[in-house]
């Protein structure tokens, strides 16, 4: 630790004079090591924002598009209903387009569930990064 002063014994001082200049190397070193954490965490933060909002406009959009799915091929059952029932088709082509509605239903469904889950998780990834960019921060 250096210890420097810069003025004489019995100098007038003004408000934002120095006085009394210390110079600590290895707490400067510390000061500067937590600065570059606390920026790193900064970034990692950015990031993890970055990276959750693409997770979720993907997320968003495999609903919107399983729920088009599901309702295209709701139509299309329907219409296969009345050519059933017209005894144009046959009980099994009804059939498999029942077993594609209830496939596409369950994409639609499964879509749903991995929203609310991402956005369960979502909370949780953003409020461990604030607390670790927090505790950084306050140090």
């Amino acid at each position: 630790m250096t210890v420097e002063r810069p003025r004489t014994q019995g100098s007038a001082v003004e408000l934002d004079t120095v006085i009394l200049l210390l110079n600590k190397p290895k707490l400067e070193r510390e000061y500067e090591s937590l600065r570059l954490e606390l920026d790193e965490t900064t970034a990692s933060f950015e990031q993890l924002n970055a990276e959750l909002a693409d997770q979720e406009l993907t997320l968003k959009n495999d609903v919107l598009i399983t729920e088009s799915e599901m309702n295209t091929q709701q139509s299309e059952l329907d219409a296969k209903n009345i050519l059933y029932q017209k005894q144009i088709i046959s009980a099994l082509e009804l059939k498999r387009e029942t077993i594609k509605f209830e496939h596409s239903k369950l994409k639609y469904e499964l879509a749903k569930q991995k929203y609310k889950t991402f956005e369960k998780t979502k909370t949780s990834k953003i409020d461990v990064a604030l607390l670790r960019k927090k505790g950084i921060a306050a140090l």
